[in-house]
């Protein structure tokens, strides 16, 4: 995932239209959140699955430098492990979904900024109108 087009499309705020941007605000907030908490929950599962490999790899290496009397320390075993095809390609993936998942937390970050930037514009608004209403009475 990238920082698209859509993303930065979304985050913009069409002031003349300043009251559907308000209402908008939710519903795209809400959006990302939940692309975001998937993302999460895609990364945990990827982690937990590369726990399981590792640890299917660590029997493996064991079982066989103990079947052919080869010993073998704690830091072979793990470049063993490091070195596997599977693992590093979990790896990799992890990697790619973690760089996702920090791409829409930010995301979600400035969705909150754009809430308060709506919050304020329509203050400053408010204030303006309040101004303007002064000055005619």
């Amino acid at each position: 995932m990238e920082f698209s087009k859509k993303i930065q499309q979304d985050l913009e705020i069409d002031e003349p239209h300043l009251n559907d941007e308000i209402l908008k605000q939710p519903g795209l907030y809400a959006y990302y959140a939940h692309q975001c908490s998937e993302k999460r929950k895609e990364l945990d599962f990827l982690s937990l699955d590369l726990d399981v490999l590792k640890a299917e790899k660590d029997s493996y290496w064991r079982d066989m430098f103990t079947s052919q009397n080869e010993k073998f320390t704690e830091t072979k075993l793990s470049t063993m492990i490091s070195k596997d095809e599977k693992v590093i390609k979990l790896k990799k993936q992890i990697i790619e979904v973690d760089c996702e998942y920090k791409i829409l937390r930010g995301v979600v970050i400035a969705f909150e900024q754009r809430k308060d930037c709506l919050v304020s514009i329509s203050a400053n608004r408010r204030e303006e109108l309040k101004n303007q209403v002064g000055v005619i009475e």
